[in-house]
C-alpha cells in the first residue's frame, strides 16, 4: 500500500441454514474479511456483525466455534 491509499473495507456474507443443515450439527453461518491496522482503537470495527462486541479488559465469549485465519 502506498502513502495516501486507504485500507480496503472488510466484508462479510451470511448464509441461510436449513433444517437439514441443523440436523448435521455443523454448518457455516458467515464468512468474510476484516483488516485491523496496528494500534486500532475500535474493535470490532463499525459495520461488524452484532453480538461480537469485544471488551479489552474482559475479552469476549463467542456463542459458537469460530475459525480465524491470521
Amino acid at each position: 500500500m502506498t502513502r495516501g491509499e486507504s485500507q480496503p473495507q472488510g466484508f462479510y456474507r451470511c448464509f441461510p441454514r436449513s433444517a437439514r443443515d441443523r440436523k448435521w450439527g455443523l454448518f457455516v453461518t458467515t464468512a468474510g474479511e476484516t483488516r485491523i491496522g496496528p494500534n486500532e482503537e475500535r474493535y470490532p470495527p463499525l459495520g461488524h456483525l452484532t453480538g461480537y462486541d469485544f471488551n479489552w479488559p474482559h475479552g469476549r465469549v463467542l456463542r459458537e466455534y469460530a475459525v480465524v485465519w491470521i
